[in-house]
């Protein structure tokens, strides 16, 4: 059998694929345009497969070979279907086409036969359509969506070169230069770059708000993360201010959110194109890779500061992206938290063709944020991965992350850690408003923690907790828990986990029960009054291992090894 080696990030995609063959890795674009035709758009796409050898690449392997091949077909491997949603309603189209987005994404390919290009055109009433391409992520990345879509709307507008095509850089090229890269003796400082970041990244802690799923589970969907246009400008201001790109300042606050929430370093995967030369900018395939990111958590900085460590941290990492292994990590993610950044520059410039989405799921996050500028205008997106996110708890983290991304651009000289990450009502003439007053309404599906995380955004100021020791507010009480519960997880607390609480009705408790909620751990409530021998005997019976408890409570207790945690140092 005649083939490539593949590339190594299709290397690492195939092992992700075996370990869960049930996950969904793949690459899908949707595209509104408002003038071209089926024939057209045929005629296109056919021109397309024949231009990029990846569209018409499948992987086979030989006999006794576990790795495949890239074998690279003559035909064009082209799946063209046409739909007439003409007649529909607008509600009705729009919820068609949502459906048919999630039934190509869901529809597993054959890897070995093709075809590996799904398009999809629809009409539309008002004559505009819609076309939707989707394919496995082992042959297209994000900015492989962004070139297919550019290049399909010129070969439309403009038909084919009197001179035939441009010549273009194929895949399988790419994949052995990539190998190169990786062994050659020029290239060693290169990879020692990586070989020396490696022991900074600490173990992949569960992210707040995640569910135990199955080993490997990724089901991944997406949320458009929506901004005002002044808000959008105001970041762009700063980010020219400070002589930084845009992608710099939205990725410093995601990164500043989650630091604040654990109260530690966070680290995220950045998910680099890892285009570094002019030739290999119009070319399609697997190319992006996730680099380890580790952001460290200072307890004084202002966002100014932030900003600009974040884009010298960013830089270095992209210096050296061509040096990086992508088959690394193994079978795991790098990191559950993810940022990706994509260069729009082969997006169409008018009114008749627009891309309304383009996404490349080709790593197990649990949550990443997306950006793109276009024209002027920023679009943020962020995908999660349904087996362990609910997208109500997603929405949660969006809302968060608008206020604190609001409050930095406008105070981008304020000290980080007193940035709200909660927007403050506020009446029309300006003054912030009283909480509002609750409603009687039935009891929301929702665990206790989650509510009161809500109202950390809606009503942040309002008084959450009264008690003889002090009062929290809906703010205070959700940090203090949200840093307790990442102390707890980096014990080892996951769901079901029995952990102890011993504290009399103060504002410990409450911080101390809603961060084992938190965690995913069982509360065990002990009652100080009970005598030391039965408050051992009830952790030793329940196999707690862990107890939240004021040290000096349990001074001259026994705890019978049960690691001690101080709720008042969760903040």
């Amino acid at each position: 059998m005649e083939g490539y080696r593949l590339s190594p990030q299709q290397k690492r995609l195939w092992l992700l694929q075996q370990a869960g063959p049930g996950d969904r890795y793949h690459a899908q674009a949707d595209v509104d345009i408002a003038t071209f035709g089926t024939a057209e758009v045929g005629v296109a796409l056919d021109r397309l497969s024949r231009r990029h050898e990846a569209l018409r690449t499948v992987l086979r392997s030989p006999p006794g070979v576990d790795i495949p091949l890239q074998v690279i077909d003559e035909r064009p491997l082209l799946d063209y279907a046409h739909h007439d949603l003409s007649h529909f309603g607008a509600s009705e189209w729009t919820a068609t086409w949502a459906m048919l987005r999630s039934q190509r994404a869901w529809q597993p390919f054959d890897l070995a036969a093709g075809p590996l290009l799904r398009a999809d055109l629809a009409a539309l009433p008002g004559g505009r359509s819609r076309l939707l391409l989707t394919l496995p992520a082992v042959c297209a990345d994000t900015a492989s969506l962004h070139v297919l879509a550019g290049e399909l709307h010129r070969s439309c507008a403009e038909g084919p070169e009197p001179d035939g095509p441009d010549e273009v850089l194929q895949y399988a090229d790419i994949a052995e230069w990539q190998h190169d890269l990786l062994t050659a003796d020029e290239t060693a400082a290169g990879r020692g770059f990586w070989t020396e970041h490696a022991p900074a990244v600490p173990v992949i802690e569960p992210l707040p708000w995640e569910q135990p799923a199955a080993v490997g589970a990724f089901r991944p969907a997406a949320a458009p993360l929506r901004l005002e246009a002044d808000l959008a400008g105001q970041a762009r201001a700063l980010a020219g201010h400070a002589g930084v790109p845009l992608r710099s300042v939205i990725l410093a606050a995601w990164q500043l959110l989650f630091k604040r929430i654990s109260g530690d370093d966070v680290l995220l995967a950045l998910v680099a194109a890892n285009r570094p030369h002019d030739d290999m900018a119009g070319a399609v395939g697997a190319l992006a890779q996730a680099l380890p990111y580790l952001a460290r958590y200072t307890k004084v900085c202002s966002f100014t500061e932030e900003v600009a460590r974040t884009d010298r941290q960013v830089q270095e990492l992209l210096r050296h992206q061509e040096f990086r292994d992508v088959t690394a990590p193994g079978k795991g993610p790098v990191s559950r938290l993810a940022f990706e950044w994509v260069d729009s520059r082969h997006a169409a410039r008018d009114g008749t063709w627009r891309l309304v989405a383009a996404a490349a799921h080709a790593e197990p996050f649990s949550l990443c944020l997306a950006g793109t500028e276009t024209s002027g205008k920023l679009a943020l997106t962020v995908h999660y991965n349904t087996a362990v996110l609910a997208e109500d708890q997603v929405g949660l983290v969006a809302e968060m992350y608008t206020s604190l991304l609001a409050a930095a651009v406008q105070e981008p000289s304020a000290d980080c850690a007193r940035l709200p990450m909660a927007r403050r009502p506020m009446r029309r003439g300006g003054g912030a408003a009283a909480a509002p007053a609750p409603t009687v309404r039935g009891v929301p599906p929702r665990c206790v923690h989650e509510i009161v995380a809500e109202q950390a955004i809606r009503v942040p100021h309002a008084t959450a907790v009264v008690a003889e020791d002090g009062t929290l507010s809906y703010r205070e009480v959700n940090e203090r828990a949200d840093g307790l519960a990442c102390q707890l997880r980096r014990l080892g607390v996951r769901p079901e986990t029995p952990v102890g609480l011993l504290a009399a009705r103060s504002v410990n408790f409450v911080v101390g029960l809603l961060g084992i909620m938190k965690a995913g751990g069982a509360y065990l409530p002990l009652d100080p009054a009970l005598p030391a021998e039965r408050q051992a005997g009830l952790l030793r019976s329940a196999g707690a291992g862990v107890l939240v408890a004021d040290p000096a409570v349990v001074a001259s207790r026994r705890c019978d090894g049960a690691v001690l945690v101080d709720p008042r140092c969760a903040v």
